[in-house]
């Protein structure tokens, strides 16, 4: 259950999502656990906040397990800050080798090794990142198509992804999803839909087909 990722600050003011490592994966990590200040202290919306994010470790810890079975080397990941300076060896210009999604770690790194003027070239360089944009019914027909679904599910998927169609909007760009939204859209099912199973079905699968793009628009990228 999501509440089982579920811990406070010390002050008991905010909720954080709190993940132990799977022991069979300790030696890709740094620390036994994963965690991230959820932002709020509703427990509410902490529940669904943290529900999202097992879904996504899940989806990490097995592909780190698939890599494992493919691969001899180590897994690592990261991202490359590249300091130009001057004659006075001042810096003058960050060159960042990082994908989109990684802007927030990128910034928080160099706000504690750099002035706050250099921090606010790299936002500046982060800001000219266009996002790309993907319609919420052509990106439907691309996920029902590509995404190794079940022939037997693919109908109960469809019908899931087209009530979240119409909640967001034709026009929606789904590269575009954050978690508030993501919260808005489960107090949405949960006032249209009385079956509790029935709900957790309609925001699990709807949040596999935000991943699952998002996903592949970072690896474009």
């Amino acid at each position: 259950m999501s509440t089982n990722f579920l811990t406070r600050s010390r002050h008991k003011s905010i909720y954080y999502f709190r993940r132990r490592i799977p022991l069979d994966l300790k030696q890709h990590f740094s620390n036994d656990l994963l965690l991230k200040s959820l932002h709020t202290s509703n427990k509410k919306i902490a529940v669904i906040l943290a529900r999202n994010l097992a879904s996504q470790t899940d989806d990490l810890f097995e592909k780190i397990r698939q890599m494992n079975k493919n691969t001899t080397g180590d897994f690592m990941a990261g991202f490359i800050l590249k300091l130009n300076l001057d004659k006075d060896k001042q810096p003058v210009s960050i060159d960042v080798d990082a994908q989109p999604h990684e802007a927030e770690a990128v910034s928080a790194i160099l706000a504690s090794v750099m002035s706050s003027d250099a921090t606010n070239k790299v936002t500046a360089l982060q800001g000219s990142y266009q996002q790309p944009f993907k319609d919420f019914q052509s990106s439907i027909e691309e996920y029902l198509q590509k995404a190794e679904l079940k022939a037997s599910t693919i109908a109960n998927y469809k019908s899931k992804l087209q009530f979240a169609k119409e909640y967001y909007g034709e026009n929606f760009n789904v590269l575009s999803v954050t978690q508030i939204k993501i919260v808005e859209f489960s107090e949405h099912v949960k006032s249209h839909i009385e079956n509790v199973t029935t709900q957790g079905q309609y925001i699990q699968i709807v949040l596999k087909f935000f991943n699952w793009h998002g996903i592949r628009n970072v690896n474009r990228h």
